[in-house]
């Protein structure tokens, strides 16, 4: 229950904090608990005027229950400086992590580097078994939907059911 309250916190208070990327634009992020085994993360990038532009959806699974438990959550990087922001929840023994470059074209999810013309939507199984055992693997690139309201991770299993199977 901690872990379920903690990180709707972290889904709650991070899309407000943003990274500035560049003239009138910035990067959020968020969080998710979906279910006993899986766990999810995203990017946003905001422009001046406009509605968040979700760019990268990461789920997360492992054996159930595996997420309860302490997590710092770390937002960092310079966009202008440094090239990318990242994002890491961060336990005592696991470290989840997704990055963005500042040009919108490559992520980093648990440290490998993908092209977000490969998908926007990935997965990464066996997240508690350490970076020996995970498997990072594109879902496909599906439209991301922004709402304030409602976890975005949600919002794309309901509009795209098939995807719960993959997560199995």
């Amino acid at each position: 229950m901690k872990t379920k309250i903690l990180l709707l916190v972290i889904a709650t208070l991070f899309p407000l904090r943003v990274l500035v990327a560049s003239e009138g634009a910035a990067f959020g992020v968020g969080a998710y608990p979906l279910s006993p085994t899986t766990v999810s993360m995203w990017l946003l990038r905001t422009d001046s005027g406009s509605k968040p532009l979700p760019m990268l959806l990461v789920y997360f699974t492992g054996t159930p229950g595996w997420h309860n438990r302490g997590w710092q959550s770390k937002f960092d990087g310079n966009i202008k400086e440094e090239g990318r922001a990242s994002y890491r929840l961060i336990s005592q023994d696991v470290i989840l992590e997704i990055a963005i470059a500042a040009d919108n074209k490559t992520v980093w999810i648990q440290g490998k580097e993908f092209k977000l013309e490969q998908g926007n939507v990935y997965a990464v199984k066996n997240a508690d078994k350490g970076s020996a055992k995970e498997q990072v693997e594109a879902l496909g690139s599906f439209e991301l939907p922004y709402s304030s309201g409602r976890p975005l991770a949600l919002l794309v299993l309901q509009n795209h059911p098939e995807l719960a199977e993959k997560l199995k």
